[in-house]
């Protein structure tokens, strides 16, 4: 006794298009993910405090005595550094949201407060 199994073509084509959907995503959203690793400093001054994005979402501030990061995650189009703040001999938890407007291999464009800031990779 042998039973025959069919699968509804609206079904298939769903099965289709979720593939398609985690494949694209894991091209797209990957290749924004190796980007976003090394050392990012301020464009106009190389100097000036920035952050560092490493492997496994650890995080580092870069030149800066008053926040210290301590990891990195990309959540859709925003960069989130958590860390700690020192202020006046206080220590502040704190999550820094970067909305990311441009990201490549060498060069990130963020809003953060309302700002347009922009930062190279030094590494």
């Amino acid at each position: 006794m042998s039973r025959r199994i069919t699968i509804h073509p609206f079904l298939a084509l769903a099965a289709i298009i979720a593939i398609i959907a985690m494949l694209a995503y894991s091209i797209f959203g990957g290749h924004q993910r190796r980007d976003i690793l090394g050392t990012w400093t301020p464009a106009d001054d190389p100097t000036a405090p920035g952050f560092q994005c490493g492997k496994q979402g650890l995080a580092a501030s870069v030149r800066n005595s008053t926040v210290q990061y301590t990891n990195w995650e990309l959540s859709k189009k925003r960069l989130l550094l958590t860390g700690k703040r020192f202020d006046n001999g206080r220590v502040y938890s704190i999550t820094d949201t970067l909305l990311i407007k441009r990201l490549n291999s060498s060069a990130l464009s963020v809003s953060f407060n309302g700002k347009t800031m922009h930062y190279k990779k030094t590494n």
